[in-house]
């Protein structure tokens, strides 16, 4: 987060989410907001770097070939869509239907979908 007056204002820019509780807005002052998001998107190096944590935690686990093949499937899926600039919302999408379904998985999933959303 960072604050700088601004004139006769004070500008205030936060990333990666925040809230602001109370603003006193004393003097009769008058409190304008805009709000901008800032859609960083998902990198296919994000989506890599994803698939080799889960690579190594199915080795690890003892996962069948089966399973991690439709995991791969998913990740593949995530890694063209990131390709093309596809909406955060759509890759989060898919690695929670990856979450949901291969419980192994829900903790490295976790932390990806709580970095990009």
């Amino acid at each position: 987060m960072s604050i700088a007056k601004n004139g006769s204002g004070i500008t205030i820019n936060m990333s990666g989410g925040g809230q602001i509780g109370a603003v006193n807005q004393g003097d009769n002052a008058q409190i304008t907001t805009a709000l901008a998001a800032s859609e960083g998107g998902v990198s296919v190096e994000d989506v890599q770097a994803l698939r080799a944590e889960l690579e190594t935690l199915a080795e690890t686990s003892e996962v069948s070939f089966a399973e991690m093949r439709k995991v791969q499937a998913k990740l593949t899926e995530m890694e063209t869509l990131a390709q093309e600039g596809s909406a955060v919302k759509n890759i989060a999408g898919i690695a929670k239907s990856i979450h949901d379904n291969f419980g192994w998985a829900a903790k490295p999933l976790g932390a990806f979908i709580a970095g990009i959303i």
